[in-house]
């Protein structure tokens, strides 16, 4: 991938919380071999509580466009270290670290306008654009949203807005945003989103051959036909999806152990009904990741979830860790959103019965790390691998399919999977603004008004 993206002729890069899936060793070679910097403000040594020092990274770089001095700032997950395992680095927010950055940036080095790459979610972006003083524009990712329309967020300190941008995920659009900048300010822009239709455009020759000679190696196993599924398999969804509930289900079964706990990540291409290959099994788990098992008391358990549904309700976007609900099997949980935490959950049933706070019951997962929990008891690291899991269990049932079902439901017995806020997020991102179906790009201009606020509208 690095050499493909070294072809493509990238300005920088700011990682994400699955490429910490790597090890340190891995990582430190991957950000090596990058022919563009690494940026990263937010990524600290854990012993010393400096910056790390790692090959290729920074926290910034300065660039030169069209006579503007332009400043680009990194920000990966800010909640990196509950979701990874990498206990020798610290993320966080570095709100007064990265301020104290775009200080010196604008008195010192005097640039004109301030971008920050950012992995940390629409919404937490938003809320630091409020937070952090002199930003320009938040060029987003972490959370796969499409801003149809970008988000402007008012910092009362700066006294103007911050334009907020984010064009997806899984190469599904890309987008270019045209500034107009004055007095070091941005005055006027015009967000263009290009869908990527891949049968109407021929691929760049150099990058396909590339492709194919990368490939090459794994191409006949990856390829390889495994099984078949009678219904769609996606990931996307805030409560359950039908393929999280088949690698949770096949997690279990495979391990037979009580539960089975997964990641509920956004990545990964949906499977459609028919032949199901390596390949597909690898763009849903695409970490090769050892199994765990462990065990945890009834009531531990209890408390767990019960934070996992706040997790997703809850408003402070900055405290939110990912927004899904885990993914999980072998449980049943009847959910109450009108009520405040603590109370939220109403039943947990395990295989039928009722959870018994006193019982110690096992568990599996990968990709969660609830391994390194000091309440996990008997933890053992099993030569099991997630995704060659998954392999296995199709290649022996040939036929599988996966439903939304009642292992999670609200208190008057629906099915929970997708937020009840949906049509309320597509105002917000201004996709009701557009025809999907016969726009062939989409356009949004604005200029900044006499207050320092910008204003806009769809073309």
């Amino acid at each position: 991938m690095v050499e493909l993206m070294n072809v493509m002729g990238y300005d920088a890069m700011t990682p994400g919380n699955v490429d910490f899936f790597y090890d340190q060793a891995t990582l430190e070679g991957l950000f090596a071999e990058a022919g563009f910097p690494i940026l990263m403000a937010n990524i600290y040594d854990t012993e010393w509580g400096a910056r790390a020092e790692l090959p290729n990274v920074q926290p910034y770089i300065i660039k030169q466009y069209n006579g503007l001095k332009v400043a680009i700032i990194g920000m990966t997950y800010h909640w990196m270290s509950k979701v990874t395992d990498h206990p020798q680095w610290s993320f966080g927010l570095r709100v007064e670290e990265v301020q104290a950055d775009i200080d010196h940036l604008r008195a010192q080095e005097k640039v004109d306008l301030v971008i920050l790459l950012s992995h940390m979610g629409w919404k937490a972006d938003t809320r630091y654009a409020e937070l952090v003083s002199d930003i320009d524009v938040i060029v987003g990712a972490h959370t796969h949203d499409i801003l149809y329309r970008p988000t402007a967020v008012y910092n009362e300190k700066s006294g103007h807005d911050v334009l907020v941008v984010q064009s997806g995920s899984h190469g599904k659009m890309v987008g270019q945003l045209d500034l107009k900048v004055s007095k070091g300010r941005v005055t006027a822009y015009e967000q263009t989103l290009f869908p990527i239709r891949s049968r109407e455009g021929a691929p760049d020759a150099q990058i396909a051959a590339l492709i194919e000679k990368l490939r090459a190696p794994y191409k006949e196993e990856l390829e390889r036909v495994i099984g078949e599924t009678s219904t769609v398999l996606y990931r996307q969804g805030t409560w359950q999806s039908t393929a999280d509930n088949l690698v949770a289900d096949v997690l279990r079964a495979r391990t037979q152990q009580d539960i089975a706990i997964k990641q509920p990540g956004r990545y990964g291409a949906a499977i459609v009904p028919g032949p199901i290959t390596v390949e597909d099994v690898y763009n849903i788990v695409p970490a090769e990741s050892p199994v765990y098992h462990m065990k945890f008391s009834g009531s531990q358990l209890g408390e767990m979830f019960e934070g996992a549904v706040d997790n997703v309700i809850t408003e402070d976007v900055l405290q939110q860790i990912g927004g899904y609900m885990w993914r999980f099997s072998g449980l049943d949980l009847t959910v109450d959103l009108t009520q405040p935490y603590p109370n939220r959950i109403q039943k947990i049933t395990v295989d039928g019965e009722p959870l018994d706070d006193t019982k110690l019951y096992s568990l599996a997962e990968f990709d969660m790390f609830f391994h390194n929990s000091p309440q996990a008891l008997d933890v053992q690291k099993t030569d099991k691998i997630g995704p060659h899991e998954v392999i296995a269990y199709i290649e022996e049932q040939k036929q599988i399919s996966a439903e939304l079902d009642h292992r999670m439901t609200d208190h008057h017995g629906q099915i929970m999977a997708d937020h009840p806020h949906l049509h309320e997020t597509w105002k917000e991102t201004g996709r009701n603004e557009f025809d999907l179906d016969t726009s062939i790009t989409f356009k949004y201009q604005g200029r900044l008004d006499k207050s320092g606020r910008l204003t806009g509208s769809s073309k």
